[in-house]
C-alpha cells in the first residue's frame, strides 16, 4: 500500500533527565527558578548567594517534582574557584 502526502513529523519528547545548577543573588529569583524546575519536572540545584565571595545563603534541591531547602550550604567547587580567581584579579589591580 502506497501512501501519499506529507511524512508525519514526530516531535521528540522533552528531555526529562536534564540536570542543572543555577546561582542567583536575589532570593526571589532563586525561588522562582526552583519553582520553574519543579513545575517542568526537571532536576537541579538552585543556589542563592554571592558568586564573588562564594557565600551561599540557601540551596533548593529539586528532584522528581519536589523541592528540598538547605540553609547555609557550602558553595560548589566551581563557584569557589571563580571567587578565588576574582580575588586574585582584584588584588593585582
Amino acid at each position: 500500500m502506497d501512501t501519499y502526502g506529507p511524512i508525519p513529523h514526530k516531535t521528540p519528547p522533552l528531555v526529562q533527565t536534564a540536570r542543572t545548577s543555577r546561582l542567583h543573588l536575589d532570593h526571589r529569583c532563586a525561588k522562582i527558578c526552583a519553582i520553574n524546575l519543579m513545575l517542568r519536572n526537571l532536576s537541579g540545584d538552585v543556589y542563592c548567594g554571592n558568586s564573588l565571595t562564594a557565600e551561599m545563603t540557601t540551596l533548593w534541591m529539586v528532584r522528581n517534582g519536589f523541592i528540598e531547602e538547605e540553609e547555609k550550604p557550602e558553595a560548589p567547587d566551581k563557584i569557589k574557584t571563580m571567587a578565588k580567581e576574582n580575588n586574585r584579579r582584584l588584588e593585582a589591580a
